[in-house]
């Protein structure tokens, strides 16, 4: 490994820009490392609040226009009130979280020989460090050949650990055919004065915004079990978890809910061509 290229820690981040990311241009991920609890921020690039609309202001070239020869004429306090007063429209829509995939680790002792890292060369991150004298190894990646992100997980002694979904928006968190999924909707509006609250969910159709699922696809030679909506590994040494997520967005000028792409089956569909994590890690690196 080329080291002056790898970014390396010897403590979890404990903030998001802390966190060490890795993402293939359509999924992201922040990997903060923790020890007993990792979390990994999750993110979708077609999350976004609001619907399509019309947002040219009336009159609103012509007012450019005045603005225009006013800065030009020096008159610039002049030319910034032409622009505000008669040209600008409505605030932009917002860039929005997808949530937080938390996985909690059984285990007792002491931690020792902490690492976190980034393998700039590779787009592979990892976390290394001893519970109780017993070495745990967990590494992660997104694909963009397979539209996932990949996390593997390596325990010295059979170990619990538990994970599920936590998410800001508007969201509903399951577990089916031993997959952990979570369907969700982004907010109708991005408001940001205080005329009313700043995330506005919408019964009407019209008003809806951008409907998701994420889900996870786990592989392990634990014993699995379903808790509610938390995902329960018993006596693992090892576990292989693909998260892959899909969005109703359908292009800029259609409506998200009323004329949405279809997002839950091809969500599943993802996960389901997932199953040789050393195959994709390989494909994923040498694309990278």
């Amino acid at each position: 490994m080329n080291y002056s290229s790898r970014l390396y820690y010897t403590s979890p981040a404990k903030a998001w820009t802390q966190a060490l990311p890795v993402g293939n241009g359509h999924l992201g991920a922040m990997i903060y490392g923790g020890i007993k609890k990792e979390v990994i921020s999750l993110n979708h690039d077609e999350l976004w609040t609001g619907a399509p609309k019309d947002t040219v202001r009336k009159g609103a070239p012509k007012a450019f226009e005045k603005a225009r020869k006013l800065a030009l004429s020096g008159k610039l306090h002049e030319a910034q009130k032409e622009i505000e007063e008669n040209f600008d429209s409505t605030w932009s829509q917002a860039y929005l979280p997808l949530g937080d995939l938390i996985i909690e680790f059984a285990g007792k002792g002491r931690a020792s020989g902490y690492e976190r890292y980034l393998d700039l060369d590779n787009a592979v991150s990892g976390v290394k460090y001893k519970l109780g004298g017993k070495k745990v190894e967990r590494e992660y990646f997104a694909s963009y050949p397979d539209n996932i992100i990949c996390v593997k997980l390596k325990f010295a002694c059979k170990t619990d650990f538990d994970f599920y979904f936590s998410s800001p928006l508007r969201s509903n968190s399951f577990i089916k055919n031993g997959l952990l999924i979570l369907d969700g909707e982004c907010h109708g509006e991005n408001v940001i004065d205080n005329k009313c609250p700043d995330k506005t969910y919408f019964d009407e159709p019209k008003k809806k915004g951008i409907q998701f699922r994420g889900a996870v696809k786990t592989d392990t030679d634990g014993e699995m079990r379903a808790d509610n909506n938390v995902m329960k590994v018993k006596g693992a040494t090892y576990a292989f978890i693909y998260f892959a997520c899909a969005t109703s967005f359908n292009g800029f000028d259609r409506h998200p809910f009323l004329d949405g792409r279809e997002y839950k089956i091809a969500c599943l569909d993802i996960l389901e061509k997932a199953k040789d994590y050393d195959k994709i890690r390989e494909k994923a690196v040498k694309d990278y």
